[in-house]
């Protein structure tokens, strides 16, 4: 239940609703969520050391667009605008529904999964492993943690993605520069900062600044309130 009292009290679900499905799993044409995605989610955040306020509101600010607010950890789109985009490592007819956004972090492409798959000593990348990222939660979880922790971080100037030199989205949660929530422009600089690393286009950057505020005020033990409040029993 305490990932679940995260979310926005306007969610289309109830809170009952949402906690069944994060336990018992949801397997449908346009949702699907993996049995046990609560102990998962939990698990990895103190695996990779999302533990700080901080990171922790900035992790879940994005976790909670890619999964569209825990209802899926497969993206709705087929993937066929992924086809040969060199730039995810989609070289074989196929790649782009093969390895369309998975996990809580909907991680996408040839690429990343093979990545994943070095680290963890297995096979992402042959059919149907490549399915593990949505029908198993530790994996759900742990590729997109995974992801979290190891890219290497970059900002877009002058018509071109350059590297900062750091690696970790992490790192860039900790670039601070706001005191209060209540300091709009910071928090939109922040979560900008953070969701460029996430989504290159930063689309839906207004829900992904909302979700870290929630997440960032319950962390943070925060007075500060919200017009919607908490989703709860």
């Amino acid at each position: 239940g305490e990932l679940v009292q995260l979310l926005p009290g306007d969610h289309p679900l109830s809170f009952n609703q949402m906690r069944t499905r994060l336990i018992a799993g949801v397997s449908g044409t346009t949702q699907t969520l993996p049995g046990g995605l609560n102990i998962a989610l939990n698990l990895v955040c103190r695996k990779y050391v999302l533990e700080s306020a901080i990171r922790r509101a900035h992790f879940w600010g994005q976790a909670a667009q890619e999964t569209d607010q825990l209802q899926t950890v497969r993206e709705y789109a087929s993937g066929l605008a992924y086809e040969n985009r060199l730039d995810l490592g989609n070289t074989v007819n196929g790649d782009g529904v093969r390895f369309r956004g998975r996990g809580v972090i909907q991680m996408t492409g040839r690429s990343n999964y093979a990545r994943y798959g070095v680290y963890r000593g297995s096979n992402f990348t042959t059919e149907p492993n490549n399915l593990l990222l949505q029908t198993e939660a530790y994996a759900a979880c742990d590729a997109s943690t995974f992801y979290w922790v190891a890219e290497h971080t970059r900002d877009f100037l002058n018509g071109h993605w350059i590297l900062d030199r750091l690696v970790g989205i992490s790192r860039r949660a900790d670039l601070r520069t706001f005191r209060l929530l209540t300091d709009a422009a910071a928090v939109r600089n922040d979560v900008s900062r953070v969701t460029r690393q996430v989504n290159r286009a930063e689309l839906h950057l207004e829900r992904r600044i909302r979700y870290f505020t929630y997440a960032h005020l319950d962390a943070s033990d925060s007075i500060e309130s919200l017009a919607h409040g908490y989703l709860r029993p």
